[in-house]
């Protein structure tokens, strides 16, 4: 199976681009919708429910995805069925983990925000899980395989169908609760689950037998990697839930809506992080650290040539952006925004390199890093929130991405010989290759009209 050439990056990166940018549309859209029907103490709680439970959807991918993805490409087919259903038997168990962990957090979150309107939330979410095992394990199947269509389908299909129950509910006048909203999201997720499955069952092959050692193989890959990917996630929720056990859940719903906005920017660094990792990690296996370098400096150009005019436009007119897409009862999250907008700038680096490490068999190094990093959010986040309230969410956070940013740039230049000077470079370089290509279409235009 090759995915040399333009054809995998042009039909994996359009796939997985199309699956981010629609979680973002629809996401962008119910959270408009919900901004302006919420009261602004249960839309806090909302968010930092949704902060809360992400932890258990990044979780199951740490533990399972990359180690999936790892072991299917550099083994034989006839491995296959073992290496599937070993994940299989870990996302059960995780499942199971979960299930009592969510039970537990129910009561303590109504404790810690002071509000037992959050516990439904997470009883409804013992369902999802439950759901979320086949969800997931369908999905990394068909990455694992380098087939996105079925990944972008079924992500349309979850995201859509929620932002479809919020609008109906919207324009029919109901009164949008917060059950209503954990209802959708466990209806959507079933139907897309449904869907994902066709698109999976060719590689379905399992192997029923037990096999401990491929469950320890991937369990040792994973577990730094899940790791890493909880404490990646403590570090970009822990600013809003520190703000909601310190402030209020109003403070988190003006804080969250910068949030939103400036993960309007944030689909190419997502997107180019699922599509690397595979290649990245064939790369990986042949020993290549120039190929790995080269990889690291064009895709993080790649990524600031499509970021940095978006975080220019947001940074320039904020106010007009908060209007119209949290309203005007959400104006105190300006100055917020214009922090959170900056350190969105360097996030490719950080990620990306993540990636890297990944596939290079390093997921230790990788998740002791980003652990360090995210205990030193808590505390600066912790010490500005004391000093500066709301807005100094944003400023531990911004300074945190900085400490992170600048460790980054370290670490890969003593592994990889990576300079950030080469992938200034790069973006240069492909600025001028966009505006060149622009400005011929334009001409061959003019000239065929002349013609």
């Amino acid at each position: 199976m090759s995915t040399q050439g333009k054809g995998y990056w042009l039909r994996s990166g359009a796939y997985t681009i199309m699956q981010r940018s629609s979680m973002l549309l629809f996401g962008v859209g119910s959270f408009m919708i919900l901004t302006r029907m919420l009261p602004k103490d249960e839309f806090g709680i909302w968010s930092l429910f949704l902060s809360i439970t992400t932890l258990f959807e990044v979780a199951r991918n740490g533990l399972i995805q990359n180690a999936l993805i790892k072991y299917l490409n550099s083994n034989d087919r006839p491995d296959h069925p073992s290496i599937t259903t070993a994940s299989v038997y870990l996302n059960i168990i995780l499942t199971l983990i979960s299930l009592v962990a969510i039970y537990f957090l129910a009561d303590l979150s109504a404790m810690l925000f002071e509000t037992d309107k959050i516990k439904p939330l997470f009883y409804g979410y013992m369902l999802i899980s439950v759901i979320l095992a086949p969800y997931s394990q369908f999905e990394f199947l068909q990455q694992a395989n380098f087939r996105f269509q079925g990944i972008f389908v079924s992500t349309f299909v979850r995201q859509g169908l929620f932002f479809v129950g919020v609008v109906v509910a919207f324009l029919a006048g109901w009164e949008i609760t917060l059950t209503y909203l954990i209802l959708g999201q466990t209806a959507a997720l079933a139907v897309a689950t449904i869907v994902s499955y066709f698109f999976t069952r060719d590689y379905l092959a399992l192997d029923y037998r037990y096999r401990a050692e491929w469950i320890w193989k991937l369990f040792h890959y994973g577990k730094y990697v899940f790791g890493t990917n909880i404490s990646g996630k403590i570090f970009s929720s822990m600013d809003q839930i520190l703000l909601g056990s310190m402030i209020s859940t109003s403070s988190v719903a003006d804080y969250n809506a910068a949030v939103r906005i400036t993960m309007l920017v944030d689909v190419p660094t997502s997107s180019a992080a699922q599509v690397v990792f595979p290649q990245s990690a064939r790369i990986a296996n042949q020993n290549d650290k120039h190929a790995l370098r080269l990889l690291y400096e064009k895709s993080v150009a790649v990524i600031l040539l499509f970021l940095i005019p978006f975080v220019i436009g947001i940074f320039l007119f904020p106010k007009l952006i908060v209007y119209i897409i949290a309203g005007g009862a959400y104006y105190e999250t300006i100055d917020i925004l214009r922090v959170t907008i900056l350190y969105s700038v360097l996030v490719p680096f950080t990620r990306q390199s993540g990636t890297i490490w990944d596939s290079m068999g390093l997921p230790r190094f990788s998740f002791y890093f980003t652990l360090a990093i995210a205990l030193l959010n808590i505390a600066l986040n912790y010490f500005f929130i004391l000093q500066f309230g709301v807005i100094g969410a944003a400023y531990g956070t911004f300074a945190s991405y900085f400490i992170g940013f600048v460790g980054t740039l370290v670490v890969m230049r003593r592994m990889l010989g990576v300079q950030l000077s080469e992938i200034l470079r790069y973006v240069g370089y492909y600025f001028r290759y966009s505006i060149t290509l622009v400005s011929e279409r334009i001409n061959s235009k003019r000239i065929s009209k002349t013609l």
